[in-house]
């Protein structure tokens, strides 16, 4: 059983599943950003959703929007 919401500005995907009978959450962000610890070499990661439930697949292509990207993108590189 799994419930999934949308939340905030940039589309985070909240997910609660439950697994052997124990609660897990996690957040999907359209991307992440790699870095060296002096923040030199900075990398966008666009987040691989392919091992996700269909239903995860599609919620996160309707609203992760190429706008919804590039301003996320933005904001990890702030």
């Amino acid at each position: 059983m799994s419930n999934i919401k949308v939340v905030g500005q940039y589309k985070a995907i909240e997910i609660l599943e439950e697994i052997n009978g124990k609660t897990h959450a996690r957040v999907l962000h359209p991307s992440s950003l790699t870095q060296e610890k002096d923040g030199s070499n900075q990398q966008i990661i666009q987040t691989d959703i392919s091992n996700e439930s269909e239903e995860i697949q599609n919620i996160c292509n309707k609203e992760w929007t190429d706008e919804i990207k590039t301003a996320w993108e933005n904001k990890l590189k702030g």
